[in-house]
């Protein structure tokens, strides 16, 4: 597992989900920026065949209340 740690974050963004082909497969890609008070970026790039792979589950499907 990747474990990611950020302080002081000031934005949080997550791109739509594009659809590619590579090789005649297809496969969806979506990011996710992150930054923080200094001005880092984390940038998080997602690949899956399953387009409904990238779409986050709500908070309520997590088990938080």
């Amino acid at each position: 597992m990747i474990s990611q740690t950020i302080h002081r974050v000031e934005s949080f963004k997550v791109t739509d989900i594009r659809e590619s082909t590579a090789n005649d497969d297809k496969f969806y890609t979506r990011k996710i920026f992150v930054t923080d008070k200094k001005g880092n970026v984390l940038e998080l790039t997602m690949f899956s065949d399953d387009r409904d792979t990238l779409i986050p589950a709500t908070s309520d499907q997590l088990g938080y209340s």
